[in-house]
């Protein structure tokens, strides 16, 4: 083996070395659904970002104001969102403002680091969060409960467990994720942030995720 063709197999061997030693989450796919963003969406974006960022098909939405009566998109008056159907992914609008206040998910391909995502069982969600998830009280849930209609992580994810069956009754897999802005004062009180988050995800408006 001449010196030219020593120095060549010294460079594959390192190359090889390090495909199989380097760390396994060096070149593992970044989640989709994180604290900050889902799919590579974050919030505050306008409506032409997210249709350049998720792409085609979308569509437009105007909310009917809330009455979950009537047929349409039952959110808030002032509410507008861009469905994406083959990301499985809505984006919400307030007030005549062009910039995403909530995001939301029901694509079980979709998940956290932990691996939790739309379809998981609460005992999957549980087991990879412990006690940093809590009952969602902006959907009625209370210290201690077991089996919410949602639960929260932080101050920016809801976990929806709630169905448009049995008047919202908690199923046994996770129906939808919403990613919102709970970094202002007050976000978990009525009327604050995580309340509307916690409305706006909820069915029967929103979308669920159909799990296998």
């Amino acid at each position: 083996m001449n010196r030219a063709t020593h120095r060549v197999w010294l460079i594959g061997m390192a190359i090889t070395l390090f495909a199989v030693f380097a760390p396994a989450g060096s070149t593992a796919r970044s989640p989709m659904i994180t604290p900050n963003a889902i799919a590579g969406a974050r919030l505050g974006l306008s409506a032409n970002a997210y249709k350049h960022l998720l792409g085609k098909p979308y569509r437009f939405e105007a909310a009917k104001g809330g009455d979950f009566t009537l047929p349409g998109f039952q959110q808030p008056g002032d509410y507008t969102r861009i469905v994406f159907p083959k990301r499985k992914m809505d984006v919400y609008f307030a007030g005549g403002i062009d910039r995403a206040i909530q995001i939301t998910t029901w694509n079980a391909a979709y998940k956290t680091a932990e691996g939790v995502g739309p379809c998981s069982s609460s005992s999957r969600l549980k087991a990879a969060y412990g006690h940093r998830v809590k009952p969602n009280p902006g959907n009625g849930g209370r210290p201690g409960d077991t089996n919410p209609e949602s639960w929260t992580l932080g101050r920016s994810l809801v976990f929806f467990y709630s169905s448009t069956v049995n008047h919202r009754a908690p199923t046994s897999h996770m129906t939808a994720v919403s990613l919102y802005d709970g970094s202002e004062p007050g976000w978990n009180k009525p009327g604050g942030p995580l309340y509307v988050a916690s409305f706006v995800g909820s069915p029967p408006d929103q979308v669920q995720a159909v799990c296998r």
